[in-house]
């Protein structure tokens, strides 16, 4: 009779845990997606790759039921979504109008090289 009580009051528990974490995983998957919505791809590529990765991992520990592990996965991508987003928003959003502009359309060759003082100068088409 005990067991049977004890199991009853756990199991409430046990499925919070399974909605705690999809809560804490959806969090960061609609963080994750704002980041790259942001461009954080480009201008924050260390920080959103992190995210992605441990969103992914999160998403597998789900999978398995390891809702523990995937919480605190799930946190740690929200928390790198967040860094992308914010680095993703300090970068300038605008490229110049042409960008071309400032590459130089002559190309001058490099002067030649100075033997080395002391360097001996052998002709080797000589006979």
């Amino acid at each position: 009779m005990m067991r049977h009580l004890f199991a009853v009051l756990l199991l409430p528990l046990l499925g919070g845990c399974a909605v705690r974490a999809t809560s804490v995983l959806l969090q960061a998957e609609q963080k994750v997606r704002a980041a790259e919505t942001a461009g954080a791809a480009e201008r924050a590529p260390y920080e959103f790759t992190l995210a992605k990765t441990y969103l992914d991992k999160a998403k597998e520990e789900t999978g398995t039921s390891d809702y523990g592990a995937a919480e605190t996965l799930a946190l740690r991508a929200g928390t790198y979504a967040d860094a992308a987003l914010a680095r993703a928003g300090d970068a300038p959003r605008e490229l110049p109008s042409n960008p071309a502009a400032d590459v130089p359309t002559e190309v001058t060759p490099a002067p030649e090289p100075k033997p080395a003082a002391g360097s001996l100068d052998i002709d080797l088409d000589a006979p």
